[in-house]
């Protein structure tokens, strides 16, 4: 035998009354403590009140009539309890008014109370299983409120979104068309507010649960402002997300907090750039930053604190295990903000932009199939003998193939150099020459390559992050492997 259990999916909500509009006065169209007898939709049949000993072949039968006989009656229902037996079916069950109860006081300023539907009305139906059957034992049919069959669709237990109208709100919200709109072509087509079976604010709620369906597990990767409230959101929110920082937003505030040191254009933010940019792995970050602070004495330093604090969410070695499609900034470019012309505006929520990021995506997807197909035409010639090059050269187009080429050209010179060799795995090093404006400077890489199924790790971590890598282009494009 289950417990009794209390149901609140068809209790009026908090701050509606009887009919919907608080403060309202009406004619009563059934005067409390009256029962009646209504005619059906159909206008033709009486709709029985319900009366002791009336049977139903089932729970939903039951609960399928009481509702309708209380939606021409003019009031809302709820079920107030229910037990249920071994087999999970309705044994017993209380159907009642959804003004039943009492009120219970959510504020804590008693001279500003807010508006409640609880009225302790009495009206409700017992219903118990014998032989099968759901069959009434008791019933009260008298009510200590005003009822109104006129304002019977307010309540939320008559209230449904049907399957056909939520495949048009989920067609509009996917194409961008703001539910206010798409509200307002149902109300045009249904004849007026009054012939839909359902209010805007319950097309709201199903598209905000269909958007948190489309959204699904969450994003593997987010990139924001350096913001605590942010962060501690995102954990909560999406804890299986990896969360970044923006690394411009954090580097640009270096003068602001930094430049009042003399040392800071005389070496100060070269070696903090060094330990941002310049290391491959998470110990030897730890040891240029031990460096970086004792060598400028900026153990003090509450800002570099903080930083510290917070380095696997920013220091670009705490990130490269993971794809961040080359972006480590929130990326407020204009060429971004084109991306979305069209698709997102100011107003636009979260949810909203991952269905219209999603649409962006495509329109974006369809003019690289138009470049491809502009590719068939022509082909740039490779530069190398590479097969690597080559198969770039298949895979991409003639704008996407010559940023490969760029990369191409650089590792023509590079010759990886076998280090250590264990089992299946061999260690090469690669030394490059990268060029930051007017600076050179040399780059070591680590490259583990895995003789039997041919995977290569490089330790600058590119091509996790980004897609492509110096490193592991080198040793693919020579004869070493």
């Amino acid at each position: 035998m289950g417990e009794f259990e209390e149901h609140a999916l068809d209790r009026p909500e908090e701050r509606e009354t009887e009919d919907g509009s608080p403060g309202e006065r009406e004619i009563d169209d059934c005067t409390p403590g009256t029962s009646h007898v209504v005619p059906s939709s159909k206008g033709d049949d009486m709709i029985e009140e319900p009366k002791s000993g009336m049977e139903f072949n089932s729970f939903e039968d039951l609960f399928r009539y009481y509702k309708q006989y209380a939606k021409q009656c003019g009031f809302g229902v709820m079920t107030q309890r229910s037990e249920r037996s071994e087999d999970q079916s309705v044994r017993y069950v209380t159907l009642g008014c959804a003004r039943g109860g009492k009120a219970r006081v959510k504020t804590s300023n008693v001279a500003n109370p807010r508006p409640t539907g609880k009225t302790d009305c009495k009206a409700r139906i017992n219903a118990l299983r014998v032989d099968g059957k759901m069959q009434l034992t008791t019933v009260n049919n008298s009510h200590n409120h005003v009822t109104s069959p006129q304002k019977s669709r307010f309540y939320r237990c008559n209230r449904e979104v049907s399957e056909t109208v939520k495949r048009v709100l989920d067609t509009n919200d996917l194409a961008g068309i703001r539910l206010n709109k798409s509200y307002g072509s149902l109300v045009v087509g249904a004849g007026g507010f009054e012939n839909l079976p359902f209010l805007e604010k319950d097309c709201r709620n199903y598209i905000d649960k269909a958007r948190h369906l489309r959204l699904g597990a969450a994003p593997k990767a987010i990139i924001t402002d350096q913001d605590r409230a942010m962060k501690n959101a995102i954990a909560i929110v999406f804890p299986e997300t990896r969360h970044r920082f923006c690394l411009w937003h954090i580097l640009k505030k270096a003068p602001e907090k930094l430049g009042a040191y003399a040392a800071y254009k005389s070496g100060l933010k070269t070696e903090l750039m060094k330990c941002v940019y310049d290391t491959q792995t998470i110990k030897e970050f730890e040891k240029c930053w031990a460096v970086f602070i004792n060598t400028y004495d900026l153990h003090e330093n509450v800002w570099l604190k903080s930083l510290y604090l917070e380095r696997a969410h920013w220091v670009p070695v705490f990130l490269k295990e993971h794809f961040w499609a080359g972006m480590s900034t929130t990326q407020r470019s204009e060429s971004m903000n084109a991306f979305f012309d069209g698709y997102v505006h100011s107003k636009t929520n979260l949810k909203e932009f991952v269905d219209q990021f999603d649409n962006a995506l495509k329109r974006k997807i369809e003019n690289e199939n138009q470049a491809e197909f502009l590719s068939f035409s022509g082909t740039i010639p490779c530069v190398s003998r590479s097969p690597i090059e080559k198969k770039f050269q298949l895979l991409y187009t003639n704008a996407k193939f010559k940023e490969v080429q760029q990369q191409v050209i650089g590792v023509l010179d590079l010759d990886p150099t076998l280090q250590t060799m264990d089992g299946v795995m061999k260690t090469y090093l690669v030394e490059d020459e990268v060029r930051i404006q007017e600076f050179t400077k040399q780059v070591t890489y680590f490259v583990d390559f895995n003789v039997d199924d041919c995977n290569a790790k490089c330790s600058c971590g590119l091509f996790q992050m980004r897609g492509y890598c110096v490193g592991i282009f080198c040793l693919y494009s020579n004869q070493t492997v």
